[in-house]
């Protein structure tokens, strides 16, 4: 394990005497209730605008791009937290650091409305991407965003599931009563109250045979993370991707057997908060929050991600 792990890296970050936001180096930091939300963000207001064919959609920036997302029920919520730099921090800005800095393409697995692919194609304009996304309301809201941002070529969008088996499987739609697009369509039956479900294929990573080696994954799929990990096993062994995931349920036994199966890949996992990444040896459930699994060669690169955001690398005890 490298030296720097085992102490509190030395946080250039203090707190500001009177004022909303310190910049420093092309880094605001934000104060919200007395604690730091640090990252690249862009605090400018978002416009609504209309496209020649009648559409609505909303302009912004945020670290430095300007991007759009088209206007469908809830799309303000992702907007509004974008801008305030309250979005899934420190995820967005860590994977935006980590494709800039890494040779290969990214895989959006469950990219929902396209918010992480659209960041990776604006972080890299010959960037590729495998953008997964199941549920067809969803893809076409992805395919809409894409081709506002100008960067729909980018994209392979694929309709099938990841997971760790072949064929088709039952796709959980939770109760729709919110009015907004469904973000937590699952695998996982018992994951929430379901409401319906949809036949749709699923497929390993491994069967894929991606013609393009990967440098950076994120995977958001609901309680299902684990299974598509096991799907993966050449993939992650051949191309060393960074992995960014949600681990939000699940057995324990089911999490301590994908700790090990990692540890064997010789991948270390980092529970990841707003200010810090934590190294962790066993995974655990961390509800509203992301894992980082990085392959031990590429830990200095993951590490100058986060120095250069004023992300802690810390180790639990």
């Amino acid at each position: 394990m490298p030296p720097w792990l085992t102490h509190r890296v030395q946080c250039r970050v203090r707190r500001k005497e009177g004022g909303d936001a310190l910049a420093r180096g092309g880094v605001a930091l934000y104060y919200v209730d007395d604690q730091i939300i640090p990252g690249v963000y862009d605090m400018s207001n978002y416009t609504k605008e209309r496209s020649e064919d009648g559409s609505e959609f909303y302009s912004f920036s945020f670290a430095g791009r300007s991007l759009k997302l088209a206007e469908h029920p809830g799309t303000i919520l992702s907007v509004e937290s974008l801008a305030a730099g309250a979005y899934e921090t420190p995820l967005p800005i860590l994977l935006m650091a980590t494709v800039s800095r890494t040779e290969g393409a990214f895989c959006d697995v469950g990219a929902n409305i396209g918010i992480y692919s659209v960041l990776a194609a604006k972080t890299k304009s010959d960037a590729h991407i495998y953008a997964f996304e199941p549920l067809p309301a969803a893809r076409k809201v992805l395919t809409d965003n894409l081709r506002l941002n100008g960067v729909l070529h980018q994209v392979e969008i694929s309709e099938c599931a990841l997971s760790d088996a072949e064929g088709t499987a039952a796709l959980h739609l939770p109760d729709p009563g919110h009015g907004l697009l469904e973000t937590s369509a699952s695998l996982e039956a018992d994951f929430k109250a379901v409401a319906n479900t949809i036949e749709v294929p699923i497929r390993t990573l491994d069967s894929l045979r991606l013609q393009r080696k990967l440098a950076v994954v994120k995977a958001d799929i609901e309680g299902h993370e684990a299974a598509f990990l096991r799907g993966a096993t050449r993939t992650l062994a051949e191309d060393r991707p960074i992995v960014y995931a949600e681990v939000l349920s699940g057995a324990y036994k089911t999490l301590f057997d994908l700790s090990k199966m990692l540890e064997r890949l010789e991948y270390i996992p980092f529970r990841m908060r707003s200010d810090a990444v934590i190294y962790t040896k066993i995974i655990v459930p961390d509800k509203g929050w992301n894992y980082a699994f990085v392959p031990v060669e590429k830990l200095d690169v993951f590490r100058d991600c986060c120095r250069g955001h004023d992300i802690e690398m810390l180790r639990s005890y």
